[in-house]
């Protein structure tokens, strides 16, 4: 019964380790994308910017 009790112990251990490393995948993965979008973003404002500031001049 020992043996049985400690094997599922240690099947439970071993799939909660397996979900941690995923979770922790995700969350890495999530992060980069994250900065992606952060970048891709940057770069819009900086092209909205630029065009107000051009439209402001065609005005003026």
């Amino acid at each position: 019964m020992l043996s049985s009790t400690t094997l599922a112990v240690a099947g439970m251990f071993w799939a909660s380790m397996g979900h941690s490393r995923e979770r922790r995948d995700l969350e890495r993965r999530v992060s980069e994308i994250q900065l992606e979008v952060r970048g891709e973003l940057a770069e819009v404002n900086a092209r909205v910017v630029a065009i107000q500031r051009l439209l402001e001049d065609a005005v003026d």
